[in-house]
This record gives C-alpha cells, structure tokens and sequence, in this order.
C-alpha cells in the first residue's frame, strides 16, 4: 500500500490585544504601545483627534460615543458584579 502526500497547510495569525480602540489603532499604525509617549507625541496625538473632529465630526462623534460605551459597559458589570458577590 502505497501512502499518498498530504497536503501541507500554513496559517499565519495575528491578534491584538489593546486595552482601548485608541490603543488599537495605534498598535495598527505599528506604534511601541509599550513605550510612553514623549509630550511631543501626544501634542501630535491630539492635534491629530482634533482634525479629525474638525474633518470628520461624524466620525469624531462615532469614537466618542463608542470610549463612553465602553466606560458604561465596564462601570455597569462592575455594578452588577457587586450585588452577586455580596449575596
């Protein structure tokens, strides 16, 4: 009996983890999240949200309501966590 070859299959994947979208994207553009920012980049961070709101108000909008979700989120299952310990 003669054993025919399998084919070979190689898959290359990437996850990120960040702890926010803004995170995220900076992680995306290939930016050392691990580093801290010098004042100089987050000047330029900033200027660089503020022409986006400026351009972009629709999207501006969109991220800032997506942060406050996010801060609603992790305030409300840590509200309800608390009762469910205590009982």
């Amino acid at each position: 009996m003669r054993l025919g070859r399998r084919p070979e299959v190689e898959v290359a994947v990437t996850v990120t983890v960040a702890r926010s979208q803004d995170e995220a994207e900076r992680i995306a553009r290939g930016e050392d999240v691990t580093v801290p920012r010098t004042e100089a980049e987050e000047e330029t961070a900033a200027a660089a949200a503020a022409a986006e709101a400026f351009f972009e108000p629709e999207a501006a909008k969109a991220h800032e309501a997506r942060a406050q979700e996010e801060d609603g989120a992790t305030e409300g299952e840590s509200a309800d966590k608390e009762p469910a310990d205590k009982a």
